[in-house]
């Protein structure tokens, strides 16, 4: 586990917590082999299942890697850029996902970089997804929280699903607010020292409130989409 955490923080210095939990994630999912053909469903720029992947970044790589900072402070999306062009790798993933889907094709556009996936697609997930049934035997998700109706997500990956495939997804329990040095500092406790700390954040811990739901809560949601 040492040396997984060490990667990410490489990567996720700025928000070591991120780090802690994609930790945990990796650990926790250590049993899925991504069989092709495989779906990395909202992969975002890649780093993380890069990281999963037991690929290693230089040490002058950083995620953080932003574009229009004068836009910051309009909640511009800052990420969304290609300003890290040239992204040195130390060691190369141990395998390939065949696809890696996401709604932004600059985010795609870097995971390119990172010789894990063989091919991308851009979608929203949160609409009908552009797979025929029983496409992937593997399907993996980080992302399924994040939308609109996860209920009708889960729908649509049992049907993109082969019948003996697996699916592995990261959904946040109610834990997962505590590990934010945000959301303990300032929201809880209220010590205003820390109010810088909302620069950081932008938003991000109020949206993750909306998404924390128990165990037996996400078990409920998958069962009543189909997904036994």
């Amino acid at each position: 586990m040492k040396d997984i955490l060490s990667r990410f923080m490489n990567a996720y210095w700025l928000r070591p917590e991120t780090a802690m939990w994609r930790t945990l994630d990796v650990v926790s999912m250590q049993e899925f082999e991504f069989k092709s053909p495989s779906l990395d469903l909202g992969c975002g720029d890649g780093t993380y299942s890069f990281l999963r992947a037991g690929g290693q970044f230089d040490d002058s790589f950083d995620v953080f890697s932003v574009d229009n900072l004068d836009l910051f402070f309009e909640n511009y999306d800052v990420y969304d850029a290609e300003a890290n062009n040239a992204i040195q790798i130390k060691k190369k993933a141990d395998y390939k996902i065949d696809m890696g889907l996401d709604h932004k094709s600059t985010l795609l556009k870097k995971a390119g970089k990172l010789g894990l996936y063989k091919s991308f697609i851009v979608a929203d997930a949160n609409e009908r997804l552009p797979f025929e049934d029983e496409s992937f035997t593997t399907i993996f998700s980080n992302i399924v929280y994040w939308l609109n109706n996860p209920a009708k997500v889960f729908s649509e990956i049992c049907r993109i699903l082969k019948p003996d495939g697996k699916c592995c997804v990261m959904l946040p329990g109610p834990q997962y607010i505590e590990s934010s040095f945000y959301y303990r500092l300032y929201i809880k406790e209220q010590r205003k020292e820390f109010d810088f700390l909302e620069l950081l954040d932008r938003g991000r811990i109020q949206d993750n409130l909306k998404t924390l739901k128990s165990y037996m809560d996400w078990v409920k949601i998958i069962e009543n989409s189909g997904g036994g």
